[in-house]
């Protein structure tokens, strides 16, 4: 009789050390999670892997610190998931956001999106994307975000217009056609704004959406296709509550961080990557991508980053240039006579060409002239986004001592004004004589 309990003990240590040792299971996308997710504002319903941001081993560090914003931990982005199954993306951003917003940025169609977020006709906010290459489907440029504002129950989905050929129109999308909660509440912790979004809400711009119904097991089952190969790119920011203001913090970390002024541009040149359609799920993909959001993967395991976060202070620090000096390349000019003159900007670090980071970050520039009245006489180009190892570009940097209708100018004294970033600032004197 003493045998059958001992036996019956080994193996329930045995079970209990094979389950300490398997783990926690992979949450997997699958043809419909529905039944799972409870659009709350709460983010238990999502599996641990369903997590944008992990451990970094190699600096020690989270991916995503949970106090790293420069406005302290009630203002901070703690983590982003995301999942999908046939019909959803399942989405949310958790922090803590008192008396802010927090806005996710999606860029789901290559070489389309919103360009200018500072010149939106709704939450108009004080950032500027890394577009480098957008029309080779590089870069940042989001069709859709999610925003919301601290202690608001009912998130919003906006979605850039695909006929603004000046990319800074958004329009808001009717609540019926997504499902949407937040909890944020000044400073209590655990929690954030959750979305669950149809596939044909999300690319309802991209131009080639559509319906496709196979059978599969003889039933008739319906999915919304996208371009085989479909990637999401994803940005989540905190922002101050007025328009035309930037923020604290980003996820993942941009390269040239943050400060404290809300009213400073912030640069947004790093974004997370989830890969939607590797492989054939539906048979409609000849053994490739389908065009179709796979399931049965963990979407853990289909995250990168163009720069893996954390990015150190140090690298944030040494990105952070300003305009040290324009070299004028002659003090006279007679318009008259067809005279040009030429300038060139120098940087402060001055850039690098082996830095990786300096070989995508770019900054804003412009260039006006201004009579010693301070009145503006010709703007030479407007905020203007290059990349710092290309400052130079003679197309542009020059004046011939005329003004913005072509006419020359009166002889004078004329001020040279360059800007970076609408912050640091040189003046340079130029004459012009007839």
């Amino acid at each position: 009789m003493d045998a059958l309990p001992r036996n019956m003990i080994r193996l329930l240590v045995s079970l209990v050390l094979l389950c300490v040792a398997a783990g926690p299971a992979l949450a997997l996308t699958a043809r419909d999670l529905s039944a799972r997710f409870t659009i709350d504002g709460f983010t238990a319903d999502f599996e641990a892997d369903e997590r944008v941001f992990r451990f970094n081993e190699q600096f020690g560090e989270p991916e995503e610190g949970l106090n790293d914003s420069k406005w302290g931990e009630y203002n901070d982005i703690n983590q982003i998931r995301i999942t999908w199954d046939q019909t959803f993306l399942y989405v949310a951003g958790e922090g803590r956001i008192w008396d802010n917003n927090m806005i996710i940025f999606l860029d789901v169609v290559p070489g389309r999106g919103i360009l200018r977020p500072d010149t939106l006709n709704s939450w108009r906010r004080n950032f500027a994307f890394d577009t480098t290459g957008l029309s080779r489907g590089d870069g940042f440029a989001p069709e859709v975000f999610l925003a919301t504002w601290d202690r608001n129950t009912s998130p919003r989905l906006l979605i850039g217009e695909a006929n603004d050929p000046y990319r800074v129109l958004d329009r808001e999308v009717s609540s019926g056609l997504f499902n949407a909660a937040a909890t944020f509440d000044q400073s209590n912790p655990g929690r954030s704004m959750e979305f669950a979004i149809p596939w044909s809400t999300i690319f309802v711009n991209a131009g080639g959406l559509r319906d496709t119904t196979v059978l599969q097991g003889g039933i008739p089952t319906t999915y919304s296709r996208f371009a085989p190969g479909t990637r999401l790119k994803v940005v989540a920011v905190i922002t101050a509550g007025p328009d035309g203001t930037g923020g604290p913090d980003s996820a993942p970390d941009n390269t040239q961080g943050h400060v404290n002024d809300s009213g400073t541009r912030v640069f947004l040149d790093n974004w997370a990557i989830v890969e939607l359609d590797r492989q054939d799920d539906s048979g409609l993909g000849a053994g490739g991508p389908d065009g179709i959001a796979d399931w049965n993967v963990s979407p853990e395991s289909r995250v990168s980053f163009r720069f893996r976060p954390p990015i150190p202070e140090s690298v944030a620090q040494g990105l952070r240039f300003r305009l040290q000096d324009v070299e004028l390349d002659r003090a006279v000019i007679r318009p008259d006579f067809g005279d040009r003159v030429r300038f060139r900007m120098k940087l402060d670090p001055a850039p690098d060409l082996t830095n990786a980071f300096h070989q995508v970050t770019q900054k804003n520039f412009r260039a006006d002239v201004y009579d010693l009245r301070g009145r503006l006489v010709r703007s030479l180009f407007p905020l203007t986004s290059r990349r710092v190892l290309e400052t130079e570009n003679p197309a542009v940097d020059w004046w011939d001592g005329r003004d913005a209708f072509g006419r020359p100018v009166e002889p004078g004294v004329y001020v040279l004004r360059v800007e970076l970033d609408g912050q640091s600032r040189v003046n340079r004197s130029v004459v012009v004589v007839r």
